[in-house]
């Protein structure tokens, strides 16, 4: 079984519970349904949308596909150009560099927040995206975009959060599922 987009996450996970009646199915799907609701009506009326790519592979570069670009717009985001619902992305830094993304999220298989955001100024013509210029490349628990469970919406609002900080003038985001990249690494 595989997920493409949030709706066929949420049936994958009544699904599987199912199997595994513990009583609890309806309060975790009427939990999912709440939590993407209240996250979508957070974002602000005609706010901006910023550009975030989300990294899940870094050799060859791959952009999170499936459900991320899904999730990045019910943030309050404007994905990389995987549709939702695209298996993960092979792309070349050429057409990341030309998608100029505003975030940068890191979220490299089993790297996790083991992977330095600072890694990704290693990239020929990284100083002319915004993200990096601006200091928005942060590493981020891959077991927060990468997985079909109920974490799929703490990386949500986690994501909202970061926008938020960075686009609507909330206040700023302190995680521990985030490495924000060192300002004196990246000036260098």
């Amino acid at each position: 079984m595989s997920a493409d987009g949030l709706d066929q996450v949420r049936g994958l996970m009544a699904v599987l519970m199912q199997g595994e009646s513990t009583g609890d199915e309806d309060a975790v799907l009427l939990r999912w349904d709440r939590g993407w609701a209240a996250l979508e009506a957070a974002v602000p009326e005609g706010a901006v949308r910023p550009r975030v790519f989300v990294e899940e592979w870094a050799e060859p570069p791959m952009a999170a596909g499936a459900w991320v670009p899904d999730l990045v717009r019910r943030a309050g985001g404007e994905p990389f150009v995987a549709p939702p619902g695209t298996s993960d992305l092979a792309v070349s830094w050429e057409e990341v560099l030309e998608f100029d993304p505003q975030l940068v999220l890191l979220a490299v298989r089993g790297q996790g927040l083991q992977l330095a955001p600072e890694s990704w100024m290693t990239i020929e013509g990284w100083n002319r995206v915004e993200a990096a210029a601006e200091g928005r490349v942060l590493s981020v628990d891959d077991s927060l975009l990468l997985r079909p469970t109920l974490r799929l919406l703490d990386g949500a609002t986690l994501l909202q959060a970061l926008i938020g900080e960075a686009f609507w003038g909330w206040k700023s985001v302190h995680h521990p599922g985030i490495r924000r990249l060192d300002k004196g690494k990246r000036d260098n």
